[in-house]
């Protein structure tokens, strides 16, 4: 069901979308996006692997949908420098919100990819999310230490398995999918990535695939590229030289599915949500302007 189903639905339309959009409003900064944004991303038809293009609150310009991510290189390749893919039952308003977070940071235009359809999706997000790429983590990273340890040389073997459910045309997940684009397409602006929730372990799992797959020209995006994620730690590909993980130390739902052995940084007195009107927040705009300019 998309956004624009949803409108439709009168006269029952408002307290639907309100109940639809509630984990947005509770793990992320709507407050930061204006009513008429509000209202306009709630109009418009909505689907996994979609991208919004989201600039400064200050800037006055509209936020723009992409469908697909050749449409957003296609268009907005130049002008973006940003992508963000937000967590666990978020829809399009949390990818928003968390991409309006990281714009406000550095005054510069994000891309949010769209990874959920807020609770319409959240059990099979939650299942097919946090389990699946939680599990691919762990154990890729086991099997990692295991190789390095013994010295058996068979990094590349687990870097190709199992894959999550599909896109039948790209073998991935849509949002799995067009981050692989994007990223196999390796636009000369492109610098940041950021996650939140389960979008950190979709950075890792298109990063890996990433790394698996990668040509020697496509290389200089490991030294170029910053990795940051919130609310989990994963074990983001050694390649990618610019890596900063967050957790706040409030934070037993993002434990759940963290890599505790991998390098991290604590927000004293956060829990789990960005949402910075509620009590316990992690502040995006505040860490990333504070701790990582962004070069």
């Amino acid at each position: 069901m998309t956004s624009a189903d949803i409108l439709a639905m009168q006269p029952i339309a408002k307290p639907w979308l309100q109940w639809y959009t509630g984990l947005d409003h509770l793990f992320y900064d709507v407050g930061k996006l204006s009513d008429d944004e509000q209202a306009g991303l709630l109009q418009q038809p909505e689907a996994e692997g979609s991208l919004v293009i989201v600039p400064p609150g200050a800037s006055g310009r509209a936020i723009q949908h992409r469908q697909s991510a050749a449409e957003f290189l296609a268009k907005d390749s130049k002008a973006v420098s940003a992508l963000v893919v937000a967590g666990v039952g978020s829809s399009v308003l949390g990818t928003a919100a968390l991409a309006r977070n990281v714009a406000n940071a550095y005054q510069i235009d994000v891309a949010g990819i769209v990874s959920g359809h807020g609770y319409l999706d959240l059990l099979s997000e939650a299942l097919g999310g946090f389990f699946f790429y939680g599990y691919t983590d762990h154990y890729r990273q086991l099997a990692r230490h295991f190789c390095n340890t013994f010295a058996l040389g068979c990094r590349r073997a687990f870097a190709r398995s199992p894959r999550p459910a599909l896109n039948e045309q790209a073998g991935y997940a849509r949002d799995v999918s067009a981050l692989i684009e994007i990223l196999n397409a390796d636009f000369a602006n492109l610098k940041l990535l950021v996650g939140h929730s389960k979008g950190d372990l979709i950075l890792d799992y298109a990063l890996e695939r990433f790394v698996a797959g990668c040509r020697p020209g496509r290389r200089a995006l490991f030294a170029r590229l910053q990795v940051v994620t919130f609310g989990a730690v994963v074990d983001i590909p050694k390649r990618f030289r610019r890596v900063h993980q967050f957790i706040g130390d409030m934070d037993p739902f993002g434990w759940l599915n963290s890599r505790n052995y991998v390098d991290h940084q604590f927000v004293p007195g956060a829990w789990h949500h960005l949402n910075t009107e509620l009590p316990f927040h992690l502040d995006v705009e505040a860490v990333l302007t504070e701790q990582l300019p962004l070069a």
